[in-house]
């Protein structure tokens, strides 16, 4: 009995111990792998962290490269200037006498255009007819009038007037005298006022020498008529210069 029970101990304490023995395999092989897995994770993570700082250094250096490219270009923009101001200097000094001396020509030749535009009008003065005796030689024989046309001219020359005015003095109908009014602006021998309402007719400078045509062209092919040279002065006064 006494040996039974001695065995049953036995196998209790193997028991015992195997399951102790058993325990501690067990934790040591999972502090093991505990601790291997701890270890690739840091290896992991430490090789991300070296993947990004080796990316910062990378970039930093780049910057670095660029910059000193930069600087490397800058000093040598100031260099040339320093090396250059007088070239510079005296290529302002040639712009400035270029544009100087363009303005000169300028100015002179719109003082030539100026002065050959004062030439003209003064020669257009100067051929003038003088209005009372047109104006009398109208009124007092309208036959004499080379056209309808030359009378409007010859009214012309006293002043300007309307296409109404024009209407009476001649004596023709609104249409015609549309007619005859839009012939002469079409020809440039009058000229129209169009910011005022009635229109007004001027005559022009060629209406003038039309006129003047006109006027001397009657003159020379009237038959018998005893004019002496001072009333055809009268009637028409042309001075030419």
């Amino acid at each position: 009995m006494s040996f039974e029970i001695l065995n049953l101990s036995w196998n209790f304490v193997i028991y015992v111990v195997a399951s102790f023995v058993i325990g501690m395999a067990g934790v040591i092989f999972y502090i093991n792998l505990k601790a291997l897995h701890k270890k690739s994770t840091n290896q992991t993570d430490n090789s991300v962290v070296e993947a990004v700082i080796s990316e910062y250094t990378r970039r930093l250096q780049e910057f670095e490269r660029i910059i000193g490219e930069l600087k490397v270009k800058i000093d040598t923009v100031e260099l040339r200037v320093l090396q250059h101001p007088t070239s510079q200097t005296s290529d302002d000094t040639s712009d400035m006498t270029r544009d100087s001396s363009t303005d000169a020509r300028t100015s002179q030749s719109k003082s030539q255009l100026q002065e050959h535009h004062s030439r003209t009008s003064d020669v257009m003065e100067s051929t003038t007819i003088t209005p009372p005796s047109i104006v009398t030689s109208v009124k007092s024989n309208p036959t004499l009038h080379h056209s309808t046309s030359d009378y409007i001219l010859k009214l012309l020359v006293e002043k300007s007037r309307t296409s109404r005015e024009i209407q009476n003095a001649i004596g023709k109908t609104r249409e015609h005298t549309s007619r005859l009014m839009r012939r002469l602006y079409e020809s440039n021998l009058v000229s129209r006022d169009s910011n005022n309402k009635p229109f007004k007719y001027y005559i022009t400078d060629q209406g003038r020498r039309e006129l003047i045509f006109h006027t001397t062209t009657g003159e020379a092919e009237a038959p018998d008529m005893n004019v002496h040279s001072g009333s055809q002065d009268s009637q028409l006064n042309v001075t030419v210069h």
